[in-house]
């Protein structure tokens, strides 16, 4: 059964001003007789505390708002790294292949200027291709290695 008290009455109880109270009432969060003015009455049985949205405290959401602004700052770090990481493994691509050309420069001329059979230039066809894949190989194992 309802107990009724006055605005007053249910503000000194609960230890809250007769504003609070009249709030609590105007959100819908206090139930009333239904009468207006002086004879309003509260219903005593619901605590007006527990009626209050628990809000999140300021230093809770400061403190998850910076902890989100560290997540991001590490995801941007990543990515400027895997980035760094490709430009860098491009770029020893590009001075391997390099370094491969000037190295094989000379066999290169000194290849033109011999008088080779027909089965000597396959032969050797043969195992320069052998080299280049084998080279190809370790060179894209070294690859993963780095990437790794």
């Amino acid at each position: 059964m309802r107990k009724w008290l006055t605005q007053s009455e249910y503000a000194r109880r609960h230890g809250v001003s007769r504003e609070a109270v009249h709030q609590a009432i105007r959100a819908g969060r206090l139930a009333t007789n239904g009468k207006p003015g002086r004879e309003c009455r509260v219903d005593a049985t619901v605590d007006i505390a527990a009626t209050r949205k628990q809000e999140p405290s300021t230093e809770l959401t400061l403190v998850d708002a910076r902890l989100r602004k560290l997540q991001v700052d590490i995801e941007v770090q990543r990515q400027k790294v895997e980035a760094n990481r490709r430009d860098m493994m491009r770029e020893v691509s590009e001075l391997m292949l390099e370094e491969f050309c000037k190295s094989f420069a000379p066999l290169k001329k000194r290849l033109t200027t011999l008088r080779l059979s027909r089965e000597q230039i396959a032969e050797f066809r043969k195992l320069v291709s052998e080299c280049l894949t084998e080279f190809d190989n370790a060179v894209k194992e070294r690859m993963n290695e780095l990437r790794n």
